[in-house]
C-alpha cells in the first residue's frame, strides 16, 4: 500500500513537471513566435519610412536643380520643411517599440535622420534669405553639414542593406545649387554654359520627343564614334537597341537646368538633366559633353553604355 501511494504521489509530481514543461513551452514558443512577428512589422516599417524618406529627398534635390532665381528657391525651402516633418515623425517611430533585433539599425537611423534634419533646417534658411552674403558666411557650414549627413546615412544603409532605398549623392550638394542661383558668373562662362545648355535641350529633344537619329546620331562625340567603330556598332544597331537601353519605363519629358551645368575645363562640361518617366520614378543623371567646334554629347547615363 505504501509503494502504491508513493507511486501516486511520483506519478502526481511527474504530471505536474510535464504540464509545467509544457506551459513554459508553449509560452516561450508564443514569445518567439510575437517577437518574430514584432521584428517584420518593424522591418516593413522602416522599410516604408526610409523609402519615403528617399522620396522626400528627390523632391528637394528636384526643387535644387530647377531653381534659376530667387523667386524659385521657395520651392527649395518648401521641399525642405516637409521634408523635416516627415523626419520628425519617422524619427519619433525609431525611438519607440524597437524589437532587439533591429536596435541598432534604428539608433543609426535616428543619427541619420538628425543629421539630414540640421542640413536642411540651413538649406531652408539660406534659400528663404535668398542672399549671396548669406550663403558665403554659411557655404562652409552647410558643406559640412552635408557631408555629416551623408556620411551618417552611408553608415545606415551599409549596416542595414534591407532599407534598400538611398539618398542620391547630388541632394547633398545644395550649396553648389544655390551658389549657381545666388552668386553671379562670370560673362564669357555663362555664354558657354547657354551653349551647353542649346545643345543638350536639342539632344535631348530629338531623343524623348522625336526619336530623330539623325540629330542624335551626329550630335554623339568623336570618342564615342570611335568606340562604335572599333566593337563594328552601326547607327541601325544603335537605334535598333536604344528604346531597350532605356530600361522598362518610357521616358515621356525632361528638363535641364542651366544653373547645374559646369564648365569643368578648356572645352568640357558636364549637366544634370531630369528625365521623368512613364510609370516609373523620375531619373537624374550628369550628362557630360565636349566641345568639338560645337558641344557634342560624351557620356548619356540614360541609355547606360554611353
Amino acid at each position: 500500500m505504501r509503494n502504491a501511494g508513493a507511486l501516486r504521489v511520483v506519478a502526481i509530481v511527474a504530471l505536474i513537471v510535464v504540464v509545467i514543461a509544457a506551459g513554459l513551452g508553449g509560452f516561450f514558443w508564443w514569445k518567439s513566435a510575437s517577437d518574430a512577428s514584432s521584428a517584420r512589422k518593424f522591418k516593413a516599417a522602416a522599410t516604408a519610412d526610409w523609402k519615403r524618406i528617399s522620396a522626400d529627398a528627390d523632391r528637394v534635390r528636384t526643387a535644387l536643380l530647377k531653381a534659376t532665381s530667387k523667386a524659385e528657391l521657395a520651392e527649395v525651402d518648401k521641399q525642405a520643411t516637409a521634408m523635416r516633418g516627415d523626419i520628425a515623425s519617422v524619427t519619433s517611430r525609431m525611438k519607440n517599440g524597437v524589437p532587439p533585433a533591429y536596435k541598432d539599425a534604428a539608433a543609426k537611423a535616428v543619427t541619420a535622420l538628425g543629421s539630414i534634419d540640421r542640413y536642411l533646417e540651413l538649406v531652408g534658411e539660406l534659400s528663404t534669405a535668398a542672399s549671396a552674403a548669406d550663403l558665403q558666411n554659411n557655404k562652409g557650414a552647410l558643406d559640412d553639414r552635408a557631408r555629416q549627413a551623408q556620411a551618417d546615412v552611408n553608415d545606415l544603409t551599409s549596416s542595414a542593406s534591407w532599407l534598400k532605398a538611398g539618398l542620391q549623392g547630388d541632394f547633398f550638394e545644395a550649396g553648389a545649387a544655390l551658389q549657381a542661383v545666388l552668386i553671379p558668373v562670370d560673362p564669357a562662362v555663362e555664354a558657354q554654359k547657354q551653349a551647353v545648355n542649346q545643345a543638350l535641350q536639342t539632344f535631348m529633344h530629338a531623343d524623348i520627343f522625336d526619336r530623330n537619329f539623325d540629330i542624335i546620331w551626329p550630335m554623339l562625340d568623336a570618342r564615342l564614334h570611335l568606340g562604335f567603330d572599333y566593337f563594328k556598332i552601326t547607327k541601325d544597331k544603335i537605334v535598333a537597341g536604344w528604346d531597350k537601353a532605356w530600361g522598362e519605363h518610357r521616358p515621356v519629358n525632361f528638363y535641364v537646368s542651366e544653373p547645374q551645368i559646369t564648365i569643368t575645363g578648356p572645352g568640357t562640361a558636364t549637366a544634370r538633366a531630369i528625365v521623368y518617366v512613364e510609370h516609373g520614378e523620375t531619373r537624374i543623371e550628369e550628362v557630360r559633353l565636349v566641345n568639338e567646334g560645337e558641344w557634342k554629347i560624351d557620356s548619356y547615363p540614360f541609355v547606360g553604355w554611353l
